[in-house]
Formats: C-alpha cells, sequence, structure tokens
C-alpha cells in the first residue's frame, strides 16, 4: 500500500484537535506535497497506519509533517457505494478513502481505507464537502480486507 493526499481546505468545524503527530516524511513520497488543511492517509509497511488533517505545510527544511486527529473537518465526500452505485450519507455513515477511484465514499470493499465518522447528510450521487469527524478505527477494521 501507499500513502495518499486528498487536497481539502482547512475548514475545522470542532475547535478540539485531541491528539496530533509529527511524522518524518523523505522527500519524494506523495506526502511531501501536503499542504494544511489536506486529508493524509498513511500506510506503514505493516499495512497499518493512520488518517489525519495535515496541521502544516511539509517542511522541505526538517522533513517533518504534522498530522492531526480527532477533531471535525470538512472534507470532499461523494455519495457513493461499491460498483458507484449511488446512496444517500446520513449522519454517523462510516466513510472510506476508495484508493482505486482517489475519492472518499462509503465503499468500504478493495482498497476502502478508514476515514472517519459523516457529521452531516450528503444526497445521494452528490459529492460535495461536509463534516467529518477524522478517528482512527481498529486495526482490524482500518483498511479493507
Amino acid at each position: 500500500m501507499a500513502n495518499y493526499v486528498v487536497a481539502a481546505t482547512k475548514d475545522q468545524v470542532h475547535s478540539q484537535v485531541l491528539w496530533s503527530w509529527e511524522i518524518d516524511v523523505a522527500a519524494g513520497d506523495v506526502l511531501d506535497a501536503a499542504t494544511s488543511g489536506d486529508l493524509c492517509i498513511v500506510v506503514c509497511a505493516s499495512g497499518e497506519g493512520f488518517v489525519g488533517i495535515a496541521a502544516n505545510d511539509w517542511d522541505d527544511n526538517r522533513s517533518k509533517l504534522v498530522i492531526e486527529w480527532g477533531a471535525i473537518y470538512r472534507i470532499p465526500v461523494s455519495a457513493i457505494t461499491a460498483a458507484n452505485a449511488d446512496a444517500a450519507i446520513e449522519f454517523g455513515d462510516s466513510l472510506w478513502f476508495n484508493a482505486t477511484d482517489s475519492r472518499i465514499d462509503l465503499d468500504r470493499t478493495d482498497t476502502g481505507i478508514y476515514v472517519g465518522k459523516a457529521m452531516e447528510t450528503l444526497a445521494s450521487g452528490t459529492s460535495d464537502e461536509i463534516a467529518v469527524l477524522i478517528d482512527q478505527a481498529p486495526a482490524d477494521q482500518a483498511l479493507a480486507t
């Protein structure tokens, strides 16, 4: 698996960040293109990983990136399930990064990586930025199987 960045504006809906990590990012890694507010998906060599929001632009002098999670941010989401079937997103639905289609949606199958819980609804078949609680799933549920 690889690391991923989903471009987003840093629009924090809930002001309290519960956790943040400062991680080392080598030049040439996809994460070195991250800017403040982007959704960052970090997948470790073990296959486990975490998702968070870049708190800063990647620092090429220090090769560091700070990633926050445990807060609510507006991020781009598509109201689509597996096989590109339209489906409304309801409050509390689990959302997944679909690496095959490079989008966040309701599809856990294949390449789904858990992102968080929807804090707003989204009409079936539409795409928009909605409030999402960026949290962490248990390791056995974070990646599609």
